[in-house]
């Protein structure tokens, strides 16, 4: 290094020889670099804002930032701040930083952070062979109070679809280095555990990790992060907001009118020029503002209140973005109405990516949701009742319906949609689960058996053993044959990335899932009671055709409809959201991340959350 502030110096490239991998493994590494790189270079970076305003940010090093191991203080006192060189790319600082490299990146509200991780991510996948961690990019908004490790691999599953028992390997032999955006987007109750936690996780893993944050939010924090080095993102100085308006074909002569007048009042408090200040906001003042006179771009108040520019320019933003569409599918009180719900329950959950499929029945007001409740209990009713009409009177009926919803219920649950896995066979995982549905499937069977019988009126004749055995014969060739179709659905495993990226993916592969499932345990389960001359071999396919329903991401499906419908009758939602979702990103609000979308930048998603839904 050249003896800057915490010395960026060392190995520039981790070094050594290429591991070996066996292919599954090699086309599971490649899924997930596509991935990341489809969902966050090409879909993101390369369609962002900021791309309109090719600007070198200013860099600072922030040694005070962070918590050094053993309280070692290498900054000189009033020295802590030390500004790099013009034209310092973060790429190669983070390189300089040598193995174990860590990295956090400061900046204000809409300064490029972002942007300037995603830009280290492209160049990190350009030179990445095989020796070198997966970079992979996260945002800590949706992180619950949880070891960093287990979060991590229920990311890698939702966002990027790597089945879990591949995501906890690669977190446990350290083969990611994470990219994490979106601290300071982490619950405010919950931002400091968070870096308690990354420490944790730092010091248990000896990760290579970058961390992103508003330097505000992360000043207030208790705790800093023990990381290696620390930057800050410095604001666009008047001279290059100026310059950059300064071409005539732009249209921008009323903002850069205006932009000059605040630069030479130099106020204090907040005006246009401290805005634009940000590359974010100031792509949204040209994209809001081009062809625009200066009297129309700050219309005279009507109040003596200080006029709050950013909301002005939000709002002219929007108008400016849904007039521009030439085919009006939906009116800007839907627009607004929806795109405000949306980044309202964003910012509840605390999640920046939304993806359709991970909708929860948290999005149910209470009435909606014991609505919801009763329509799973109905369903779950259903399905026992088709079961039990077979097998048994009426007069019985009722009470093994009973039971019968009473056990879907408590092993599906009603308050949480988990949809199903890419799926593929693996014989090593059928073998093992065939074990233990053999074993434990006869036990279950003749339980299942012999005791719906005495409950419901074979009392007397399985006490006296005159029909024990013929229960016990049906009860464990029942089980057996169950036990086998577990063990082969189970075979079916999560044993490769899902390749499919599009809206919703996580439901639809719930409905394949299921129905093949269903089919399978259908016939697996109608076959031997034929062969055992059972009168009520419908009965066996009809309940193979239930277990394998459910088992699939049956349940998953019937759940998500469910919450559909009840969120489009509402209106809090269209019925075709992902149709929706893909309007609202051509019109530069959303941004599309694979299968989910997520808001252009924090400041607009949280400019739609203190909106009033109109659409009510």
């Amino acid at each position: 290094g050249d003896g800057v502030g915490l010395g960026f110096g060392g190995s520039t490239q981790p070094t050594g020889s290429a591991a070996k991998y066996s292919q599954q493994t090699y086309r599971n590494r490649q899924a997930l670099l596509n991935k990341v790189r489809r969902f966050w270079i090409e879909g993101v970076l390369e369609r962002s804002l900021h791309g309109q305003v090719l600007l070198t940010l200013g860099l600072e090093e922030r040694p005070d930032a962070i918590a050094l191991p053993w309280q070692i203080t290498y900054a000189t006192p009033g020295q802590s701040v030390q500004s790099l060189p013009s034209g310092t790319q973060v790429s190669h600082l983070f390189e300089a930083l040598g193995e174990g490299r860590s990295l956090l990146i400061l900046g204000e509200p809409g300064a490029g952070k972002t942007t300037t991780l995603l830009s280290l991510a492209r160049h990190l996948l350009d030179r990445l062979d095989s020796s070198q961690r997966l970079p992979v990019i996260f945002n800590l908004s949706s992180w619950l109070y949880e070891p960093i490790e287990r979060w991590l691999v229920k990311e890698l599953n939702s966002k990027y679809q790597v089945p879990k028992a591949i995501g906890r390997r690669w977190v446990d032999e350290q083969q990611l280095l994470l990219l994490l955006d979106g601290l300071d987007e982490v619950a405010l109750e919950r931002r400091a555990a968070c870096v308690a936690a990354l420490n944790q996780f730092y010091c248990n893993y000896s990760p290579e990790m970058v961390v992103c944050s508003r330097i505000r939010d992360y000043e207030t924090l208790p705790q800093k992060l023990q990381l290696q080095a620390a930057l800050y993102l410095r604001p666009l100085t008047d001279e290059q907001i100026l310059t950059y308006l300064n071409r005539p074909d732009r249209g921008l002569t009323g903002l850069k009118f205006l932009l000059e007048k605040d630069a030479a009042i130099q106020d204090t408090n907040m005006s246009l020029i401290e805005l634009a200040r940000s590359p974010l906001i100031l792509n949204i003042m040209v994209l809001t503002y081009q062809g625009v006179s200066s009297e129309k771009i700050l219309p005279q108040s009507e109040t003596d209140a200080a006029p709050n520019y950013q909301q002005q320019l939000f709002d002219a933003y929007i108008q400016r973005m849904l007039a521009r569409r030439s085919d009006q599918t939906y009116s800007v009180v839907q627009i607004k109405g929806w795109l405000t719900t949306l980044a309202q329950r964003l910012v509840a959950t605390s999640q920046t990516v939304f993806l359709i499929e991970r909708m929860q029945p948290d999005w149910l007001h209470p009435a909606q949701r014991r609505v919801y409740v009763m329509g799973l209990w109905c369903s779950f009713f259903a399905i026992a009742t088709l079961l039990g009409a077979q097998v048994l009177t009426l007069d019985r009926l009722l009470l093994a319906v009973l039971l019968g919803s009473l056990i879907c219920s408590h092993i599906f649950g009603v308050s949480r949609i988990t949809p199903a896995e890419t799926l593929r066979w693996s014989w090593r995982q059928a073998r093992n689960n065939l074990l233990l549905g053999l074993t434990l499937g006869p036990l279950i069977g003749w339980s299942l058996k012999v005791g719906f019988g005495l409950i419901f009126g074979d009392s007397e004749c399985l006490l006296n053993g005159g029909c024990l055995t013929n229960h016990s014969l049906i009860g464990l060739s029942f089980g057996a044959t169950l036990g086998l179709t577990f063990g082969l659905i189970r075979g079916l495993s999560g044993q490769r990335i899902g390749t499919a990226s599009r809206p919703n993916a996580g439901i639809w592969q719930s409905a394949r899932n299921s129905t093949l499932f269903a089919l399978v345990a259908m016939v697996t389960l109608y076959v031997p009671g034929l062969l055992l001359g059972n009168t009520k071999a419908t009965f066996w396919a009809a309940t193979g055709l239930a277990f394998g329903f459910a088992a699939g991401g049956g349940e998953a499906l019937i759940k998500h409809v469910l919450l559909r419908l009840l969120l489009t009758a509402d209106g809090t939602i269209p019925w075709n959201y992902s149709k929706f979702l893909d309007y609202a990103a051509a019109s530069i609000f959303l941004q599309k991340v694979g299968g989910g979308y997520l808001f252009i930048h924090r400041l607009l998603l949280e400019h739609f959350a203190s909106l009033a839904d109109e659409s009510k």
